[in-house]
């Protein structure tokens, strides 16, 4: 219900989204016939995640991929420069596309610094996709009027506390400075250009270095004029969530490798603390996103008991989400490889036997014990 409310909320204030919003409800709905069926085959996804780059300017205390022990899913800013998405691969995908359109996200690593990140927005407006695009926000003022020509739908910067607490969590001093100055400017031009869009959500991840700063945040998103703000709880992953997840995968080619040790410590948390000021902000402005929206008693067990789940549900990505990475390869579970984009199209690799074969693995599992605090677990609309 309170999914349905915060899509309406957007749909009231931007009639323009209705076909994306419409499209992605009826994409959630209609996932239990896919879940049915035996044969693991899936209608399309309503989210493809790109990972444009996997280089980043930033090494954030609770990046997942600043702090992985692979080297090929590790990012810091010794990548800068390298291991770029292909323009021409993201055009194959929108090309070939066939039925309903899914929303695409592009992430990273840190957007911005890929050279031709206008033209791969204007690759996806082309076939009429939605876009949007997360961003540290730390480069993106001198982008800013190329990706609103380009016709990016929504921007998602991240803002992590006041002025001192943010730098201190983003590893770079002068990064809150600069992403306030980009969603600015970028404000003052869409009113010069009479354009809504790209829309401007702001996003506050929470740990226990920023769980007190929920206030200043929405004092800074009223003042800036941002469309929305998400505050998101801090996805982790423990060495005892790994350790049960290869135990009940084991033999099924499904073993977790990566270990993450984030510069974050979710038990110091305040449960309390948060919980009273997640009430007390929720309705300070006009479009306000709780991810996931827990209870007192569910926050205490997300950040005290990372292992045990929130909710019975199963997990459902395999069938609503993939990423791309920028080598071309199709992922899930971050390091699962499906298929690769230089020898298939996406199409053919969402059904293909390697995804037909994980759907049947997930379903007769119901989930895995790394899904407890996974953001795509939670993601149900």
């Amino acid at each position: 219900m309170k999914n349905i409310k915060r899509n309406l909320t957007l749909l009231i204030k931007y009639p323009e989204s209705a076909y994306p919003l419409l499209t992605n409800v009826v994409r959630s709905l209609s996932t239990k016939i896919d879940y049915s069926r035996k044969d693991g085959e899936s209608f399309n996804p309503k989210s493809i995640s790109i990972v444009i780059t996997k280089s980043c300017n930033l090494r954030c205390k609770m990046c997942h991929y600043a702090h992985s022990e692979i080297e090929d899913i590790k990012i810091n800013p010794a990548d800068i420069g390298t291991r770029m998405i292909k323009p021409e691969n993201i055009e194959r995908i929108v090309n070939d596309w066939r039925g309903p359109k899914p929303y695409i996200t592009l992430t990273g690593g840190e957007p911005t610094l890929h050279p031709d990140l206008p033209k791969i927005i204007r690759i996806i407006k082309k076939k009429k996709i939605p876009c949007l695009m997360v961003s540290n926000g730390a480069l993106l003022e001198e982008k800013a009027e190329e990706i609103i020509d380009a016709g990016l739908d929504i921007l998602i910067c991240s803002i992590d506390g006041d002025r001192d607490t943010h730098d201190r969590i983003r590893g770079v001093n002068g990064t809150f400075d600069k992403s306030i100055a980009a969603m600015k400017k970028i404000s003052k031009l869409k009113k010069k250009k009479k354009k809504k869009f790209p829309l401007i959500f702001l996003n506050f991840s929470i740990s226990n270095e920023n769980f007190a700063y929920l206030d200043k945040i929405v004092q800074i998103a009223n003042d800036i004029g941002i469309d929305g703000i998400n505050f998101q709880h801090l996805w982790m992953q423990t060495d005892d969530m790994n350790e049960d997840h290869n135990r009940m995968c084991g033999g099924l080619d499904l073993e977790m490798k990566n270990k993450i040790k984030l510069e974050t410590d979710s038990s110091k948390v305040s449960p309390e603390q948060l919980y009273e000021a997640l009430q007390r902000v929720r309705n300070k402005h006009s479009f306000i996103n709780i991810f996931p929206d827990l209870s007192l008693k569910q926050i205490e067990t997300y950040y005290k008991n990372p292992e045990k789940f929130i909710f019975t549900d199963p997990s459902l990505c395999a069938w609503h989400f993939a990423y791309i990475q920028p080598d071309g390869k199709v992922t899930q579970c971050k390091e699962l490889e499906m298929g690769d984009l230089n020898n298939a199209t996406f199409q053919e690799i969402w059904n293909n036997a390697m995804y037909k074969n994980f759907r049947k693995k997930i379903k007769k599992l119901g989930r895995f014990p790394i899904c407890a605090r996974c953001c795509l677990y939670f993601r149900k609309m």
